[in-house]
């Protein structure tokens, strides 16, 4: 079980990497270099954290610090403990993912995971590099027209999203054969945003979460349960005095009626008890109206879909 949760957030007024235990509890600040502040949404955010090193002592970050100015990012690892951000040799990137053993890193010499160009092949069109720390040496492994993104390095593979066959899916690429195969196979909405670990690679499609099993190849969509506890769903009363939208008098003029987010209500002129007298939920009844003799009480009701009257003997006699 991983024992830190690693992610960026702006408690301080500018945007850092913080740790937390994964059971809950103190973050920790782990980096309090001044960020960029906030950029266009296609120019996504500083201090991006991207992965860990296998021995969870390192976190590898995405920050806006270079001499291309602040649209550029470049790595840096950030080790738990403290004590300053040791960065990578490459100049600049997108996206990138440590190899298991933390030695090489794939990545994206051009960022442009935050701009929703569909089918784009221009020059910020994104290919695929693997780039040895300890070599200093770089080799360049995809060569598609289009976007090649978001890389997840699992055992021998690397997985990333593609738009090859028109929508952005899953792909994998083998750095023993060199060999690319197609693993999602979506023709609806673009796979965005690919993560993970352990054989597990998690993705957003269409407003949905989704994962999937590299060793398998099974996809399935994830069902989120948010546990809490969310006082907007324990009962309560609420004045509905400023939602009144019609209003009827009763013969004796001792009450009237109201409609008020769409329910009709009795209300007494000076003494008794205001009682709603529909209560339904998800239907709305309005311009209630009272028969002569006060017996009967009609109202607007669209609960069949469409608007009809309906009529609501009054049995207490309260008129």
């Amino acid at each position: 079980m991983a024992n830190w949760i690693a992610f960026s957030a702006e408690y301080s007024g500018s945007r850092q990497v913080y740790i937390i235990p994964s059971e809950g509890g103190k973050s920790k600040q782990l980096t309090y270099y001044n960020s960029v502040g906030l950029m266009p949404p296609r120019g996504g955010f500083d201090d991006v954290v991207l992965d860990w090193t296998s021995d969870s002592k390192n976190i590898l970050i995405r920050a806006n610090r270079t001499e291309f100015g602040e649209r550029n990012g470049k790595y840096f690892l950030v080790n738990i403990e403290g004590g300053l951000e040791k960065p990578l040799q490459i100049v600049n990137g997108g996206f990138a993912a440590l190899s298991p053993d933390a030695k090489k890193i794939a990545f994206t010499p051009v960022d442009r995971e935050f701009r929703s160009w569909k089918r784009y092949k221009g020059g910020r069109a994104t290919d695929l590099w693997v780039y040895d720390l300890g070599k200093n040496t770089s080799v360049q492994i995809t060569d598609f027209a289009g976007a090649d993104q978001c890389p997840v390095w699992y055992n021998s593979k690397i997985f990333f999203a593609s738009d090859r066959d028109l929508k952005l899916n899953i792909y994998s690429y083998d750095t023993q054969t060199k060999a690319v195969e197609q693993i999602t196979k979506f023709t609806d909405f673009d796979v965005l945003w690919p993560s993970g670990s352990n054989g597990q690679l998690a993705f957003e499609k269409g407003g949905s979460l989704y994962k999937t099993n590299l060793e398998t190849g099974l996809t399935e969509k994830i069902t989120v349960n948010i546990n809490f506890d969310n006082p907007n769903l324990v009962p309560y009363f609420k004045t509905v005095t400023g939602n009144i939208h019609s209003y009827s008098i009763s013969p004796t003029g001792k009450r009237a009626l109201f409609d008020a987010r769409g329910d009709i209500f009795s209300v007494p002129a000076e003494n008794g008890n205001t009682e709603n007298l529909t209560q339904t939920q998800g239907i709305q009844e309005v311009y209630p109206s009272w028969s002569p003799n006060g017996k009967y009480i009609t109202y607007y009701s669209d609960a069949t879909g469409e608007y009809e009257i309906y009529l609501l003997e009054n049995k207490k006699g309260k008129t």
